[in-house]
This record gives structure tokens, C-alpha cells and sequence, in this order.
């Protein structure tokens, strides 16, 4: 990804995607920064037997993460797993690429937020959502 038209900011020195099993839950968790835009996207991945598996992003209301969930779907080619997952390019939050915006979520603010989710979909049960 060509970040030199973005101008200085922590978005240079910053990965532009991250893939990692979560210690405590044993989820899949990922970062990947938005081409369009330049934001960071935060990811966690549930297997076949979780409630959310292929569940639309409008499903996911109870959890609790920045900007609410804006994506559900296959991240990667594993079919095994269905990704949720949310944007930092929410109203007030800044784009690098556009250059326009508030205040720039960095990929530690990203990570928390990866790390807060994962333990929310940890914990729902099938019967939480019938």
C-alpha cells in the first residue's frame, strides 16, 4: 500500500495488516487498514459452530465495539470461518487518505478494540440469540 500522498502520522509507521489467535478466547483476530480510505478495520473470525457464524452484520447488535459491526462475511479463503468485524471510519474518526476527519485510531486503539470483541463473541451462547 502507497502511503506517501497521506502525509506524516502515525499511518506510516504502522502495519497495514495483522493476523493473530487471541490468547484468552483462542479466536482468530485481524487488522487490515482500508485501501479507499486508510483506515484501520478490526476483525475477529468464529468457527461453524458459533451463533454468529453467517450471520449478517445487522444481527450483531449486542456487541459492543467502535462504530458498532459494519462487516460480516469471508476474509480470508478459510470457509470455516465467518469474520465480524467494524471500521474506524466512523463520524469524527480521521482518514489519512482523505485526509479529512477527527481524531486518527491507531492500531493499538484498533487492537483494543479487536481484543474487546473477541471476548464478547467468547462468551454468547446459542440460546442468547434465538
Amino acid at each position: 500500500m502507497n502511503k506517501n500522498e497521506w502525509g506524516p502520522g502515525e499511518w506510516q509507521h504502522e502495519p497495514d495488516e495483522m493476523l493473530w489467535k487471541d490468547e484468552i478466547t483462542g479466536l482468530p483476530c485481524a487488522i487490515r487498514r482500508s485501501d479507499s480510505i486508510g483506515v484501520l478495520c478490526g476483525y475477529v473470525g468464529v468457527p461453524k459452530n458459533h451463533p454468529y457464524y453467517h450471520a449478517y452484520s445487522s444481527i450483531c447488535v449486542g456487541l459492543s465495539v467502535h462504530g458498532g459491526i459494519t462487516f460480516a462475511g469471508n476474509l480470508y479463503d478459510d470457509y470455516d470461518i465467518w469474520w465480524i468485524g467494524f471500521d474506524c471510519g466512523q463520524p469524527g474518526d480521521y482518514s489519512p487518505r482523505l485526509k479529512m476527519g477527527g481524531k486518527y485510531r491507531n492500531f493499538s486503539y484498533a487492537r483494543q478494540q479487536v481484543f474487546n470483541l473477541a471476548k464478547q463473541l467468547a462468551e454468547i451462547k446459542n440460546e442468547e440469540i434465538q
